[in-house]
């Protein structure tokens, strides 16, 4: 059965030894409730925690310092650049790996504005 979606694979549609396992990784990444929002403004610009908090509208601060932790230490797409420590000031920004992201956030949300909005369907 052909779902319609090309990868690079065997020539009988099925994946190659890794693809399944990069597929994962990459649903993982975004399939965290908070990541592609916290990519979304981050792309805009270096953050302050406090500030990033203040974009991203019900985040707790405990899943945002997970989520970016995650981000930076776990996939290497955010940076975390210490400003000042007296008083501590942090900043966060996309690395180069996570800018390369910003073509494929701007893909997902104009799939879903075309998919997913229910206004789209009216």
């Amino acid at each position: 059965m052909s779902t319609g979606i090309e990868i690079e694979g065997r020539g009988d549609g099925s994946l190659r030894i890794g693809q399944r396992e990069v597929l994962l990784d990459v649903s993982e990444l975004f399939g965290r409730k908070w990541n592609a929002l916290i990519l979304y403004h981050l792309s805009r610009g270096a953050l302050g925690f406090s500030d990033l908090k203040c974009e991203i509208d019900g985040i707790s601060g405990k899943m945002l310092a997970e989520s970016l932790e995650m981000l930076t230490d776990g996939y290497g797409v955010v940076t975390r650049h210490e400003i000042s420590d007296q008083p501590r000031r942090v900043e966060y920004s996309l690395s180069q790996t996570g800018e390369a992201l910003a073509p494929v956030l701007l893909a997902l949300h104009d799939w879903g504005s075309e998919h997913l909005d229910p206004a789209h369907d009216e």
